[in-house]
């Protein structure tokens, strides 16, 4: 099952309404990524065709008006990913263990101690 934040989650890190509803529906495969255009752009010049999942992370950046996905690895594991938002502390979502949340990388981070 993959889960979601809440709408409430998004409008309390300063994202628009428009912004979570699009992400919740993306997340939960209400909404086809390549609707956006980044991904279109992006899938056009792959060779082979980028997963589901980072299909979704792609249009989440573009809905989210972040400046790309980024991993956080752990002794060379990937431990989770997440919108770059421009800044450690700012408001972010995040995947890991297969879930999304709405948090700051550095707060994962920290609180995780990776």
């Amino acid at each position: 099952m993959i889960t979601a934040p809440s709408i409430k989650s998004f409008l309390s890190a300063n994202f628009t309404k428009e912004q979570a509803i699009a992400c919740r529906d993306i997340i939960k495969g209400k909404k086809d990524p390549e609707d956006y255009e980044s991904v279109q752009k992006w899938v056009s010049q792959c060779f082979n065709r980028p997963s589901d999942h980072e299909l979704r992370r792609e249009a989440l950046n573009e809905i989210l008006e972040g400046y790309g996905v980024e991993p956080i690895e752990k002794n060379g594991y990937l431990v989770a990913s997440y919108i770059n938002m421009g800044d450690t502390y700012n408001a972010t979502l995040l995947h890991s263990k297969g879930n999304w949340r709405i948090t700051t990388w550095g707060d994962f981070v920290e609180r995780n101690r990776i």
